[in-house]
C-alpha cells in the first residue's frame, strides 16, 4: 500500500514539471499559425448627414443628444464645456444634417466643421471668434398648423424656401419647421397664413343621383388634389364635403353637374306575327310597301331604310326608284330590310330570299299602311303590344312565354353507399326582347335590340329518365340609331311549325278499328315570320312625348262628339193625394188596378216614357 501512495506521488510530480517546461518560440509561432484566425469585430456603417433617420427624444441634456447622434451617424463631435441645455425631439425619416442643425439651433448652439470634426460650441463663443452671429445665417420657425393639410404646407415651404433651408414637417402632431434665411422665412409664412384657411362642411342632398356615384366621382379629385374630403350617406342620399371655401363653388357646379334628372325613354313595342301563304317561299317581300306607301301619301326616312347602294361608290336612292330601274342593272342588297350582299337583277330579283332584316318607317301612320300591307300577305296577329319606360343605358327585358323545367340527376358514390340529388333548372321559352337605349342631346336615341323566339320542338331522354328539351331558337342582335318617334322594325324571324287535323263523325270516328275508316287526319306545315317594331318616345319633363297628334286610347279617324252639357231639370212633385173610398161589394171600381212589372220586362218605348208637369199635375 505504502509503495502504491509512493508512486502516485512521483507521476504527480512530473506532470506539473511538464506542464511549466518553457515552450521555444518557434514551437509557438507554429502552433499560433495553425490556431483558427478569429473574424474582426463589425462595427454598423455610419448613416452620412444625408442619410434619414427616426429620433424620439424627449427632454434630455443636448451633449447626451449630441453623443447618440453622433454614434448613430457616424459624425466626430466636440463639444466645448461652455455648451448645455435640452432638447425634446419626435421626427421620423428625416435627414441627419437637418436634425443636427435644428439641435444646435433650438439651443442657441454654432459649430465649425474643421475636416471631418465638428467643434459645438456657445453662440457667443462663435461670435467671440469669429465677429458675427451664428444666427445671423439662418434661423428657425416653428409652425403650428390647424386647418392646413401637412402634407400641402409641406409642398408650399419647399417651393419658397432657399437654397440653404431646410424644412420639416410632422403629419401627426401638425408641426411644420422651416430653417431659413429671416427673409424667407417671413414670405414662407405669408404664404402659409393664406393656407391656413378653416375648411368649409357642406351637405348636399342629391335627387336623382346616387349618393354612392358622386361620391366616387368626386374622390379622385379632392383626393388628387388633397384639398378636402367626401363622404356619402346611402340612407338619406347625401353627400357630405369638406373643402376649402375657393374649392367649394368648384365643387358645388361639380355636384349639379351630377345630379342631374336622368332621361328616360318610353318603348312602344309591336309584335306581330305573319303566317306566310304559299306563294311567298322567300318570306316578305319588302317592295310591296312602296306601292302601299305610295298610295296612302306616307313619306319614309330618307338613306336609311327603304334605300338601295346601286355600286360600292354610288349615292344612296329610294328603294321604290331602284326597282322601277331595275331592268339591266345590278346593286347590292336589292330588297328593303335585307342581308342580302349579292348582286341583283330582274332575273334573279324572285329567286333571292331575305335573311334578318332591318328598317324605319317614320311617323304613325306609317305603321298602319304597314299593318295592311302586312294583311295582303297573309294572317296578320298581333301577339303583344308593351310599352317599356326605362332610364337612360338602362336595359329593359319582355318574356312573354313560359319557363320550361327540366330535371338533371347527379349520382354521388362513396366507399359504400351512393347518393342521388336531383336538380330542377328552368329556361325561357318563348318570346324575349332585351332592349338598351341611350339617348342622345339631339332628339336621337341609340338602341341595342336583340329580340328572341323560341319553342321546344322535341325532347331527349337520358340514360336516368330524364328528359331535358330541346329548343329551337331565332335571335337577332343589332344596334340602331333612330329619331324620337321612329319605328324600327326587325324581321326574318321565321319557323316552321308542323300542323296536324283530324275530321270524321261525331262519336262513331272515335269506335277502335270503324272509327278508322270513319276519320280523316291531314298535316301540313305553317310558316310563319315574326315582327318585332319598336318606337322610342323621349320622355322629358312632368309629360310624354309621344310625336303623334291625338290623344292616347283614340282610333284614327274617329268622330269626336261633344256631349251636351247638363241642363237643370224641373223639379219632381208627386200628385195629391185622393182620399180611399170604400168600393161596396159587386161594385167597380174608378179606376182599373194593373199589376207591377219587373222593369226588364218593359218595351222599349215604355222604358223612353218620361213624366212631364203641367201644373202640380203629372201628364
Amino acid at each position: 500500500m505504502r509503495n502504491f501512495l509512493k508512486r502516485v506521488c512521483i507521476s504527480a510530480l512530473v506532470l506539473l514539471l511538464c506542464a511549466h517546461t518553457p515552450v521555444p518560440a518557434e514551437d509557438a509561432a507554429a502552433q499560433f499559425a495553425q490556431a483558427p484566425a478569429l473574424a474582426p469585430a463589425v462595427t454598423p456603417a455610419p448613416a452620412g448627414l444625408e442619410e434619414k433617420i427616426a429620433l424620439d427624444l424627449r427632454n434630455i441634456d443636448v451633449v447626451d443628444a449630441l453623443k447618440f447622434l453622433s454614434l448613430k451617424a457616424g459624425l466626430n463631435i466636440i463639444a466645448t464645456k461652455n455648451v448645455a441645455g435640452r432638447i425634446t425631439l419626435m421626427v421620423q425619416d428625416v435627414a441627419v444634417k437637418d436634425i443636427f442643425d435644428i439641435m444646435l439651433r433650438s439651443n442657441g448652439l454654432a459649430y465649425v466643421k474643421e475636416g471631418d470634426i465638428y467643434n459645438v460650441m456657445t453662440g457667443e463663443e462663435y461670435r467671440a471668434l469669429f465677429g458675427k452671429k451664428f444666427e445671423d445665417i439662418r434661423e428657425v420657425k416653428v409652425f403650428r398648423l390647424k386647418y392646413a393639410i401637412p402634407e400641402q404646407a409641406f409642398s408650399l415651404m419647399d417651393s419658397l424656401k432657399s437654397d440653404i433651408g431646410r424644412v420639416l414637417v410632422e403629419p401627426e402632431t401638425g408641426t411644420a419647421m422651416i430653417m431659413d434665411t429671416p427673409a424667407n422665412i417671413q414670405e414662407i409664412q405669408n404664404a402659409l397664413s393664406s393656407l391656413e384657411q378653416k375648411n368649409l362642411v357642406e351637405v348636399f342632398t342629391l335627387k336623382y343621383a346616387k349618393a354612392k356615384d358622386v361620391e366616387e366621382q368626386l374622390k379622385a379629385q379632392l383626393d388628387a388634389k388633397k384639398v378636402g374630403s367626401i363622404k356619402s350617406d346611402e340612407r338619406s342620399n347625401q353627400v357630405i364635403i369638406q373643402a376649402l371655401p375657393d374649392r367649394m363653388r368648384d365643387v358645388e357646379k361639380l355636384v349639379e353637374a351630377l345630379d342631374k334628372k336622368t332621361k328616360e325613354v318610353l318603348i312602344d313595342t309591336q309584335i306581330i306575327k305573319v303566317k306566310l301563304s304559299d306563294q311567298l317561299d322567300s318570306g316578305i317581300e319588302w317592295e310591296g310597301l312602296m306601292k302601299m306607301g305610295n298610295q296612302f301619301g306616307t313619306s319614309y326616312l330618307g338613306s336609311a331604310p327603304f334605300s338601295v347602294l346601286q355600286s360600292s361608290t354610288a349615292a344612296w336612292q329610294s328603294r321604290r326608284a331602284f326597282m322601277d330601274s331595275l331592268a339591266g342593272t345590278t346593286g347590292i342588297g336589292a330588297y328593303p330590310f335585307s342581308g342580302n350582299t349579292a348582286s341583283v337583277n330582274s332575273s334573279t330579283k324572285a329567286s333571292l330570299g331575305e335573311k334578318i332584316h332591318l328598317g324605319i318607317i317614320d311617323k304613325r301612320r306609317d305603321f298602319d299602311v304597314l299593318l295592311k300591307f302586312l294583311q295582303t300577305l297573309g294572317k296578320t296577329q298581333i301577339l303583344s303590344n308593351p310599352k317599356l319606360a326605362v332610364i337612360n343605358n338602362q336595359e329593359a327585358k319582355i318574356h312573354i312565354g313560359e319557363r320550361q323545367a327540366y330535371v338533371t340527376t347527379t349520382t354521388t358514390t362513396g366507399q359504400t353507399t351512393s347518393t342521388v340529388s336531383e336538380e330542377v333548372t328552368f329556361v325561357d321559352v318563348g318570346i324575349q326582347l332585351a332592349v338598351t337605349a341611350t339617348i342622345n342631346d339631339d332628339g336621337f336615341v341609340t338602341m341595342k335590340v336583340k329580340p328572341e323566339i323560341s319553342s321546344v320542338v322535341s325532347t331527349l331522354t337520358t340514360p336516368s329518365g330524364n328528359k331535358i328539351p330541346i329548343i329551337d331558337t331565332s335571335m337577332a342582335e343589332t344596334t340602331v340609331m333612330i329619331k324620337d318617334g321612329s319605328t324600327i322594325i326587325i324581321g326574318g324571324l321565321r319557323k316552321e311549325e308542323k300542323v296536324s287535323s283530324s275530321e270524321g263523325f261525331p262519336i262513331l270516328s272515335k269506335i277502335p278499328i270503324l272509327g278508322h275508316f270513319l276519320s280523316s287526319k291531314t298535316g301540313k306545315s305553317e310558316r310563319t315570320e315574326l315582327l318585332v317594331m319598336l318606337t322610342p318616345h323621349i320622355v322629358s319633363g312632368d309629360s310624354l312625348t309621344t310625336g303623334d297628334d291625338r290623344d292616347f286610347g283614340t282610333k284614327p279617324g274617329k268622330e269626336y262628339k261633344e256631349y251636351p252639357s247638363f241642363t237643370e231639370q224641373p223639379e219632381f212633385k208627386a200628385p195629391q193625394s185622393v182620399p180611399e173610398k170604400d168600393i161596396e161589394p159587386g161594385e167597380a171600381p174608378e179606376q182599373e188596378i194593373k199589376p207591377y212589372r219587373d222593369y226588364s220586362s218593359l218595351k222599349e218605348e215604355d222604358k223612353e216614357y218620361q213624366p212631364t208637369l203641367k201644373g202640380d199635375q203629372v201628364q
